[in-house]
């Protein structure tokens, strides 16, 4: 479990999946709605990452859930003009991403849950976030 000040991240699988995060660091820490998030991973990607790869992720506000949603990952990445686009081959990577979080977002603790898995059915990644826009 890695901390930060208005978060929390933990890698929830084996460890052996496709992908494994080893670092998340976001700025400002924590998260203010209504600002840019610059957020900074570094991970191993131990098999290829191509089309067909896909990410299932459940957000929830306590008990609530507020968004269950598969996402292509190639297509996202591509969409959102992120760092690392697909193919993505064996190795370590790390990433830096902005994004503007909506001023909407109220000041609560969310859960975010990501799993998926590869264009070649193996797992992709399992992480859980807990994120506290209630510390702003």
């Amino acid at each position: 479990m890695q901390p930060g000040s208005g978060w929390i991240w933990e890698v929830c699988g084996s460890r052996q999946e496709a992908v494994v995060l080893k670092e998340i660091n976001v700025k400002p820490d924590p998260p203010v709605p209504g600002q840019n998030l610059t957020v900074y991973a570094r991970g191993i990607v131990n098999e290829d990452i191509e089309p067909g790869t896909y990410a299932d992720v459940v957000v929830k506000l306590g008990f609530i859930r507020l968004l269950s949603r598969r996402f292509d990952v190639c297509q996202l990445a591509e969409e959102n003009d992120a760092e690392l686009k697909c193919p993505k081959k064996k190795g370590e990577y790390e990433i830096t991403h902005t994004v503007e979080l909506p001023r909407e977002i109220p000041p609560a603790r969310f859960n975010v849950h990501v799993n998926g898995k590869t264009q070649a059915d193996v797992d992709l990644m399992c992480l859980d976030l807990n994120i506290d826009f209630g510390r702003h």
